[in-house]
């Protein structure tokens, strides 16, 4: 059966809740795969596709997952159909222009002055793309020394990824949004197929390692000088994450690398393993060294412009809306009935507040924003301060608390009322990307890993066209990129 055709899908929720719960948490154990356990229907698809691609009901096989009785070549067919295969030559472009401009050559150096070769590992390297991007760009920069005993490792999970990794032939989809000089390190082997040169094919080492399995390989190398795991670690729970990066860790060389996407650098922020060290617009990890939290001092050294215009062509310039979705002029909330913020005097605000009939907290917080959009904030927090006093666990009141002590440059006072709204509605993600921003401007690494974790965990799954949940408009592609630029951009 083809893997481009997946069979048709079984009907949702086959398994009982206590079995899918255990198959689910098998899975995980063994694989370190845990980002399917809440979706059941999806997870049940691809548990079905795998069952009879073995030729074994869809039941029977999930009760041979928990018991233990699959074998290990069952287990590599389950894998590859859990695995998710997404990945492409150059992928992540910025990330890569800072590796170029000052990691790799920083690397290369020090390995010139201990007369060695390089140590780089892509760990989760899918179907190969990444780590022959690195052979690549070593190749094109000279940094890989003949007659240096140099090592690009590439593992994965998947023995079907590793098996087209090895053999170098790629469609056109994973060139998509590479630069045109690549080709010139592909054959063109048939109308569909490119096959990588053989002098980039023999930099890399191609080996099958489940990163979730308690023992590695005692030959691996221990002193890598630059690891890349990019886009796998946010499959693991966060114990499991713990524990790889741990891992990873060990196996690194004193001021040694690692890079992981940017959904994933604010997990390990949070984790406090590695040192975050901020490159221009790429947020990498280190270990040890001398480098504060969001700056390293490296070779200057320019990333080569067609790297840097490649990326610039990869950011998404399209509105936070679907064209011909923006409200029409004038279609704003009615408030002709509320006070005229601009005949409200401050003197005037207990005697107003009787006047305003029905639900008059929320009636006050409109007045208010009506003056904050006037610049009198002054006037706006008290009437703000004035709802409070009434409806104290209205979280939208405590969000444009701080909304307007921060337009008064009242950073505390905003940080307060934020983690207050927070507290009694997490879900408000506006609040937390605001609270992200000022927490970001004042250095506080922790908390800024913490706000980003969070957002990234509540945009997952949702389509980038989709709006955010309580996200004043903002679709959740924008407001994801919004959130990794806080973390990864000047």
């Amino acid at each position: 059966m083809s893997r481009e055709e997946p069979p048709p899908a079984s009907p949702p929720h086959v398994l009982s809740p206590l079995l899918y719960r255990q198959v689910a948490q098998r899975i995980a154990d063994r694989t370190g795969m845990a980002y399917l356990t809440d979706r059941q229907t999806d997870f049940e698809r691809r548990l079905d596709a795998a069952a009879r691609e073995l030729g074994q009901e869809l039941g029977v096989f999930a009760s041979a997952i928990v018991s233990g009785g699959l074998t290990a070549a069952q287990w590599d067919v389950l894998a590859d159909h859990l695995a998710v295969a997404e990945t492409y030559f150059f992928r992540e472009m910025r990330t890569l222009a800072m590796l170029e401009a000052h990691v790799l050559p920083a690397l290369a150096q020090q390995a010139d002055r201990e007369q060695r070769g390089l140590r780089i590992w892509s760990a989760g390297c899918c179907t190969g793309e990444e780590p022959y991007t690195l052979a690549i760009m070593l190749h094109r920069a000279g940094l890989w020394r003949s007659g240096r005993e140099n090592l690009l490792l590439a593992t994965d999970l998947n023995p079907r990824f590793l098996h087209k990794a090895q053999a170098g032939g790629y469609r056109q989809w994973s060139f998509r949004g590479s630069p045109d000089w690549l080709l010139e390190y592909f054959v063109q082997e048939s109308s569909q197929i490119r096959r990588i040169i053989p002098a980039i094919r023999k930099m890399v080492r191609f080996e099958q390692l489940n990163l979730a399995s308690p023992g590695w390989p005692r030959d691996m190398c221990r002193e890598f000088d630059l690891i890349l795991c990019r886009n796998v670690l946010l499959y693991f729970t966060k114990d499991g994450m713990r524990e790889v990066t741990a891992r990873f860790t060990g196996r690194m060389a004193q001021g040694g690398w690692l890079v992981t996407a940017p959904a994933e650098a604010a997990h390990l922020m949070e984790l406090e393993l590695l040192e975050p060290v901020r490159l221009e617009s790429a947020l990498l990890f280190r270990k040890g060294g001398e480098c504060s939290p969001w700056s390293c001092l490296l070779p200057e050294v320019q990333p080569s412009a067609n790297m840097l215009e490649q990326a610039d062509a990869e950011q998404d310039t399209r509105p936070y809306l679907p064209d011909g979705e923006w409200p029409e002029s004038g279609s704003e909330p009615e408030v002709a009935a509320f006070p005229v913020a601009a005949k409200l005097e401050p003197v005037g605000l207990d005697a107003a507040v009787p006047a305003m009939e029905g639900d008059w907290p929320a009636r006050a917080a409109s007045l208010a924003r009506q003056l904050a959009d006037a610049g009198r904030l002054e006037e706006a927090g008290r009437w703000v301060a004035k709802a409070l006093e009434t409806a104290r666990l209205d979280p939208a009141l405590h969000h444009l608390d701080g909304v307007i002590h921060a337009a008064a440059g009242n950073e505390e006072d905003a940080r307060k009322a934020w983690r207050k709204a927070l507290y009694l509605d997490p879900s408000l993600v506006m609040t937390r990307y605001l609270l992200l921003c000022l927490e970001r401007d004042a250095g506080a690494v922790a908390a800024v890993a913490t706000h980003a974790r969070v957002l990234l965990d509540q945009l997952q799954g949702l389509p980038p066209d989709a709006l955010a949940p309580n996200a004043e408009g903002l679709s959740a592609g924008r407001l994801r990129e919004l959130v990794e630029q806080v973390l990864f951009m000047e």
